[in-house]
């Protein structure tokens, strides 16, 4: 079982989870039509429902991309996440509409794969620093020597 508070990805498997899931509700959207409300759970297909689940995603996104910013440094993620929720909200827009699943999955997706970006990150960073929480400097050292090593491979 994951430990939330000892996990410091636990936010980005979360989301990433979620965003999945999310994913999968729009694609499978026109079976989940016919099943869902059989089983007690149309409420899942009403429009508030979807906007409420958006905005967390969203937010759970930004918090858990924030939050490894402030321990990588690195802010790779953060254009991927724009993406994914730029394409969910055309997705919502009425002129859009005939691509309303391709957006939204498409969406749903890159935010899966910010997380999972965030979450590389946070292991590179590990990889490559000498981290000690006794010692913060060595902690700035390790931050500069795995910038330096990203702006290397690139």
């Amino acid at each position: 079982m994951i430990k939330p508070l000892s996990d410091p990805n636990f936010m980005d498997r979360l989301g990433a989870s979620l965003s999945v899931a999310c994913a999968l509700h729009c694609a499978l959207q026109p079976v989940l039509l016919l099943f869902l409300p059989f089983l007690g759970l149309g409420f899942l297909l009403n429009e508030q429902a979807e906007t409420v689940f958006l905005v967390f995603s969203a937010a759970l996104a930004s918090l858990s991309l924030l939050q490894g910013h402030r321990h990588h440094g690195q802010i790779g993620a953060f254009p991927v996440l724009a993406l994914g929720l730029g394409l969910i909200v055309a997705s919502r827009l009425p002129g859009l509409s005939q691509f309303e699943m391709i957006l939204a999955v498409s969406g749903a997706l890159g935010i899966a794969i910010s997380h999972g970006l965030n979450m590389y990150l946070h292991r590179l960073f590990h990889q490559t620093a000498d981290h000690e929480a006794s010692d913060p400097p060595s902690v700035n050292r390790s931050r500069e020597t795995f910038a330096t090593q990203e702006a290397v491979r690139i």
